[in-house]
């Protein structure tokens, strides 16, 4: 764990991971799969085929299967793991590690470095260690996501009321609805 007067930025990957990494065969049922999760008290598993990670399973993936019926005794890992696997190296700061999840949308990230599996690094583990940029990260998403919902009360499609052509965003420039063209041209 990193000193706590160490910036986040600073901190790098390799010194907030978890490790070793349980792993799963892409042969093994998903019933294996969930009782080694359970067991374990891990929310993911890495699939490795031939010691190279080539996929992952979450418990997200798990309501899916589930919630449609899947049998999970008899489907196999390597049939629904989600692949090619994103990964990060361990160099890397938590902060860039944070950035790659948020854009990808994950929550789980395998550290690989010389296509060796080293560890794993969950918006969990980054929360810990940096709870007080969390928070500000969290306020600055909130402002982001008003401006993006202002934005949007304010845009609509239809007839530009200047050029009269049809644009699938029109905004409100004072009392007008005209396309981004016609808008930008009249400042």
């Amino acid at each position: 764990m990193a000193p706590k007067n160490t910036r986040p930025a600073d901190i790098s990957v390799r010194d907030s991971m978890s490790s070793p990494v349980i792993t799963i065969r892409p042969d093994s049922s998903l019933l294996e799969a969930s009782k080694l999760m359970r067991d374990k008290d891990i929310g993911a598993i890495i699939v490795l085929d031939k010691n190279e990670a080539v996929g992952i399973v979450t418990e997200h993936d798990f309501v899916i299967f589930v919630s449609n019926g899947t049998d999970i005794n008899e489907t196999k890992v390597g049939d629904v793991m989600s692949s090619p696997l994103l990964t990060i190296s361990p160099d890397s700061s938590i902060i860039d590690a944070a950035k790659f999840m948020g854009s990808k949308k994950i929550r789980k990230l395998p550290v690989v470095e010389n296509n060796q599996l080293k560890g794993i690094i969950t918006s969990e583990d980054i929360a810990k260690i940096a709870p007080a940029e969390l928070e500000l990260l969290m306020e600055l998403v909130s402002i982001k996501i008003d401006d993006v919902n202002e934005y949007l009360r304010e845009t609509q499609s239809g007839d530009c009321e200047n050029c009269s052509n049809f644009a699938e965003e029109i905004v409100k420039v004072e009392d007008r609805f005209l396309c981004r063209s016609c808008a930008t041209s009249s400042d």
